[in-house]
C-alpha cells in the first residue's frame, strides 16, 4: 500500500508563526501567557499549548494585571487593543502579517475617500477586526445578493479585500457580481493574498484524481476541511475526516491500494504524521509527497515581531 501526503496542507505560514511567538513568549516572559480561545479552535493545538503554559480566555477583561497577552494571528480590534493598554498588560502581537496589511491598506483607502468591501463571514474574528479599523466606511458581503444590496458613495476610491480563509475559487460568481457593478473598484494588493486555502484545495483535486482513498485530519466543525472533503468527493473518491489518528478505521482500507492524506488549515502536522505512523503499521510500505505550490510571501521570513526579536538577541 501506498501513501502519498499532499505537500501544501495543515497550517497557513500566519497560523505556524502565531505558535512560535507563543512559544517563545512563554520562553521569555515565563508561564502563564494568555491567549484569546478564538485564535486557536482545534482541541489538539490548544491542549498542545496548554500543556505549555498557555491559558486560553475568551477576553482579556479579567487577565492578572502585569500578564502578558497574545494577540490573534486573526487581528484584534481597536476596542480589544484599547482594553489592554488601559489595563497594562503586556501584548505580543501575534497578527498575521498579510492581515496587518490588510488593515493597513484598508485605512489607507479610507483615508483617501473611499470604502472598503470585506468579503467573508459575519462571526469571523478577522472580519470583525478589519471592519472595526475602518471607521464605519466598510461594508461586509458574502453573496451575489449581497453584491446587488450593496451602495458605495465614491465606487472609484474604493476597494475590496477577502477573508483569508477563503479561497478565491469559490468566491468567482461574488467577485464578478462586484466587479460588474463596480467597474472602478479596487483589487487587494498581491502581496495581501492569501493563497493557503486555494493552494490546499488545489493539492486535494489533485491528490483524489490519483488515490483510492482521501483521508482529511482536522476538524469536524472547519470550514477548510469540510471544504476539502467536498472537492475529493467531487472527483468521486472515498473520503474520510479524522480529528485524530485514533478515530482511523483499518476497514477504510478494504481493496485499497493507495491512500491520500491532507489536513484543514488548522491542523499541526504532528497529527498528519501519527496517521502516517499509524498506516505504516497496518502494511504501508511506499510514502511519498505530491509536490504542490506552497504560500510564499516575504512577510514570513522574520516569523517573530520585534519585540520578541529583541528579546531572543538578549539572551
Amino acid at each position: 500500500m501506498q501513501v502519498v501526503l499532499a505537500e501544501a496542507r495543515g497550517l497557513c505560514a500566519g497560523l505556524q508563526r502565531a505558535i512560535e511567538i507563543i512559544e517563545t513568549a512563554l520562553r521569555q516572559h515565563g508561564s502563564p501567557v494568555y491567549v484569546r480561545r478564538e485564535t486557536l479552535h482545534p482541541a489538539h493545538l490548544v491542549d498542545r499549548l496548554r500543556a505549555k503554559g498557555v491559558r486560553f480566555v475568551d477576553s482579556f477583561a479579567k487577565v492578572p494585571p502585569g500578564s502578558t497577552v497574545i494577540f490573534s494571528p486573526h487581528g484584534v480590534s481597536r476596542t480589544v487593543e484599547q482594553e489592554v493598554e488601559a489595563r497594562r498588560l503586556t501584548v505580543v502581537d501575534a497578527t498575521c502579517p498579510l492581515i496587518s496589511k490588510i488593515h493597513a491598506d484598508g485605512q489607507r483607502h479610507v483615508r483617501s475617500g473611499g470604502e472598503v468591501v470585506v468579503i467573508g463571514h459575519a462571526d469571523h474574528p478577522e472580519t470583525e477586526a478589519i471592519l472595526d479599523r475602518l471607521d464605519g466606511h466598510g461594508h461586509l458581503i458574502r453573496t451575489v445578493e449581497d453584491v446587488a444590496r450593496l451602495e458605495l458613495a465614491n465606487p472609484g476610491a474604493s476597494a475590496y479585500s477577502v477573508q483569508t480563509t477563503l479561497s478565491i475559487d469559490d468566491l468567482r460568481p461574488v467577485l464578478a457580481a462586484l466587479r460588474d457593478r463596480f467597474p472602478g473598484i479596487l483589487a487587494p494588493d498581491s502581496e495581501a493574498a492569501c493563497h493557503a486555502a486555494q493552494h490546499r484545495q488545489q493539492a486535494v483535486w489533485g491528490l483524489a484524481g490519483m488515490v483510492d482513498l482521501v483521508l482529511v485530519v482536522g476538524a469536524k466543525a472547519s470550514p477548510s476541511c469540510r471544504r476539502l472533503i467536498e472537492i475529493a468527493e467531487r472527483r468521486g473518491t472515498r473520503t474520510h475526516l479524522l480529528e485524530t489518528p485514533l478515530a482511523f478505521d483499518r476497514e477504510w482500507l478494504r481493496g485499497v491500494k493507495r491512500v491520500g492524506i491532507t489536513a484543514g488549515l488548522s491542523t499541526h502536522d504532528d497529527l498528519v504524521q501519527d496517521l502516517v505512523e499509524t498506516l505504516r503499521n497496518l502494511g504501508a510500505v511506499e510514502l511519498w509527497t505530491l509536490p504542490e505550490p506552497k504560500e510564499a510571501s516575504d512577510m514570513f521570513h522574520d516569523p517573530l515581531p520585534p519585540a520578541i526579536s529583541a528579546a531572543m538577541g538578549a539572551c
